[in-house]
């Protein structure tokens, strides 16, 4: 009798199931990691991906022409950005793509609602400042994290990318400060 006495005090001291701890409030930073840079370059700049990088680099490469002419083509004052999904979230390049596509087109419907087109134009001229820059927009190495983020966090996350844009944007002189090499510069901000 005494071994079930134990036993019932034993289960009377386990937290009981309605005293779980509430899951912390989310934050963006949880699903997504971006890098902005507001003056860049043609080539080299966050947003264009290494290969075309190197096809830059090598005169005979078959796409060389076609790259060189883009790189004379760039247009500093538009917003470049891309998204990109590691290999760690999924094997399957499908996926990847799926859940790239996803947050890219949060991202456009976060510019949208800002006022913005999908290049960092305003919609309607004359309507305030457009974006410009070079945006890289890295997912979460957590598969779990990305691919079981809901609708409403993957839009939360894309308008936290677009507000952090907008302030990181302005001109020093505007924002009272000059950016140099912080944490800021880092793409972990907000």
């Amino acid at each position: 009798m005494a071994s079930a006495l134990r036993t019932i005090s034993h289960i009377r001291h386990l937290p009981s199931p309605s005293l779980k701890q509430p899951h912390p409030p989310f934050h963006p930073s949880t699903l997504i990691h971006f890098r902005y840079n507001p003056q860049p370059v043609p080539i080299h700049n966050i947003a264009t991906l290494f290969p075309t990088r190197d096809i830059y680099n090598d005169p005979s490469h078959p796409l060389y022409t076609r790259i060189v002419r883009r790189a004379a083509a760039f247009d500093a004052t538009k917003l470049h950005w891309r998204v990109q999904c590691p290999v760690s979230v999924s094997g399957s390049g499908f996926v990847r793509r799926w859940v790239e596509r996803r947050m890219r087109r949060a991202i456009i419907q976060a510019l949208e609602q800002g006022g913005w087109k999908k290049d960092g134009g305003l919609i309607v001229e004359g309507d305030g400042r457009g974006l410009k820059g070079a945006l890289l927009v890295v997912l979460e190495k957590d598969a779990n994290v990305v691919l079981n983020a809901d609708k409403e966090k993957v839009k939360a996350a894309a308008e936290w990318v677009v507000r952090n844009v907008v302030r990181l944007g302005k001109e020093p002189k505007e924002r009272g400060t000059v950016r140099e090499g912080s944490r800021r510069s880092k793409g972990r901000s907000g």
